[in-house]
């Protein structure tokens, strides 16, 4: 009985002294519980919503343009409208196509502006020049008219800026310009 009691000492000694000693997951008294997240329950887990933040408009079409730019099949049209308008030849014909004196005579009378109205007249072969501006958004909507102007054998001329060509027609803005035959 004293051997016992010595025994139960140990163990008790053996017990204290010991830290805590950690739960074995394996063990069959401990089974964790599964979260529920219900009104009144456990809290969620922070996720990252940065994907669901509503962009900026410039920041989209930069995007779609990128993107746009990856996946076309048509190199040579993007190429033709990414040139800078640096080149002396380029510069040398705008400034004369954009010069005072035709800026301030009424040209409205000779010219069409709008894609749909342009392709229209480039169809009928009623057009001796297509002017296209560069920076159209998306570049979807002008990027087949060089290759349209080709088909038809009218000539073409890419311009740097829409607010240019809308000063050539009385308008704030436009993408594309068409000068009339006679």
């Amino acid at each position: 009985m004293k051997q016992k009691l010595k025994d139960s000492l140990k163990t008790k000694k053996t017990i204290l002294t010991s830290k805590k000693k950690e739960i074995d997951p394996t063990s069959i008294n401990y089974l964790p519980r599964p979260k529920i997240f219900k009104l009144g329950q456990n809290i969620q887990p922070k996720k990252d919503l940065s994907r669901f933040i509503k962009l900026p408009k410039f920041i989209r079409i930069q995007r779609q343009r990128k993107i746009l730019t990856k996946k076309l099949k048509i190199p040579p049209v993007l190429k033709l409208l990414e040139l800078t308008a640096s080149a002396k030849e380029n510069c040398e014909k705008s400034k004369n196509l954009f010069s005072e004196e035709i800026m301030s005579s009424n040209l409205s009378k000779f010219c069409i502006h709008g894609i749909n109205k342009v392709t229209n007249f480039v169809r009928k072969k009623k057009v001796k020049l297509v002017l296209i501006a560069r920076d159209v958004n998306p570049l979807e909507l002008i990027i087949w008219l060089p290759t349209l102007c080709k088909k038809f054998e009218t000539d073409y001329l890419i311009v740097g800026s829409k607010s240019r060509l809308g000063k050539l027609v009385n308008k704030k803005k436009t993408s594309c310009v068409a000068l009339i035959k006679k």
